[in-house]
């Protein structure tokens, strides 16, 4: 809750007094402010809350959300993201597996024995605004190189 300040100021022309009422929060700033953004597409949320995933689904895509990278990237393998969000690894599978389909997530190349993976840019990005047309050209690359799903443009 917001602490109340009365204030008083006098119009110099008139002798006015006008009250006013400040108010001063009590907390300091919200701990969201401090991390990074992620831009969503609001036909991707449409669709989502039209054609919902399943909530395990929707709890992975919230984790990957959480940790993607610049240009959309995200590496994290499936056993870290199951301790991430406190899931089993089977369910972390099935619900990426149900995010592929809906090409949601795309699948891309090995780094070591992990795949890499990137938010579609038809969702939702993590990059300059200028950079938009690039990074769907990267992603319909990285898809090709990963078998993965190709984005539309």
């Amino acid at each position: 809750m917001a602490k109340q300040i009365r204030v008083e100021q006098t119009d110099l022309e008139t002798g006015e007094v006008v009250q006013m009422v400040a108010l001063k929060p009590t907390r300091g700033p919200h701990p969201f402010r401090r991390e990074g953004f992620v831009q969503m597409s609001q036909a991707a949320m449409l669709e989502l809350a039209q054609n919902p995933v399943s909530g395990e689904a929707m709890r992975v895509l919230m984790a990957l959300c959480a940790v993607l990278d610049f240009e959309n990237f995200i590496q994290l393998s499936q056993a870290d993201l199951a301790k991430l969000i406190g899931m089993k690894r089977p369910h972390v599978n099935r619900a990426m597996a149900e995010l592929f389909e809906r090409g949601i997530v795309i699948k891309g190349m090995k780094v070591g024995r992990s795949l890499t993976y990137r938010l579609s840019p038809t969702f939702g990005f993590k990059t300059k605004g200028s950079n938009f047309t690039k990074l769907m050209a990267d992603i319909n690359e990285f898809a090709r190189a990963g078998n993965g799903s190709m984005v539309e443009k």
